[in-house]
């Protein structure tokens, strides 16, 4: 995985890589040696550069590591699809640098129909998972909520390539 860069001296590196070692987080890192006559510790992940100064609490850079592998995880476990990567818990679609809110209910339809990717949903199937409305129930909500769905990921909503129209349901494409 390595995808935190720890900026030390030789001394502080050996010693944090025992550390790290000993606490599962060694397939996390990797370690660039500098003289440093600060004895400080640089950490890198993505486009984030934390710095501690002497004297350094081990514990303090533990924690800082754990985080970003629980990131690093959780991001990874998010549903990726046409480019985009569903983040429910922000309740937004990420793509690049972009990031596009949604509302629960759009996160709900996206998650539902990216766990049966390229499968027809029913417009039933669909109220009943999203909403808990029963079958047969005369109502333009999921059509509301797919237009606005599609306003935001479309490229062109007219034209749709992602959020498809199938017979009597959706499915979720890319």
């Amino acid at each position: 995985m390595s995808t935190i860069k720890i900026c030390a001296d030789k001394t502080i590196c050996d010693a944090l890589r025992a550390y790290i070692q000993h606490h599962d987080l060694a397939d996390l890192c990797f370690f660039q040696e500098s003289i440093n006559v600060h004895h400080d510790v640089t950490l890198h992940y993505k486009n984030q550069k934390k710095l501690y100064n002497a004297p350094i609490r081990l514990g303090e850079i533990l924690d800082q590591l754990s985080s970003y592998k629980n990131k690093a995880q959780n991001h990874a476990a998010f549903p990726q699809f046409a480019g985009y990567t569903l983040d429910p818990h922000q309740g937004a679609l990420i793509r690049n640098d972009e990031k596009i809110s949604l509302t629960e209910k759009e996160v709900a339809i996206l998650v539902h129909l990216y766990e049966n990717k390229g499968h027809i949903i029913t417009r039933d199937t669909l109220l009943h998972a999203v909403w808990n409305y029963v079958q047969g129930l005369e109502t333009h909500t999921l059509e509301t909520h797919i237009y606005r769905l599609r306003q935001k990921i479309e490229d062109d909503p007219t034209q749709p390539k992602v959020l498809m129209t199938d017979g009597e349901g959706y499915k979720l494409l890319g």
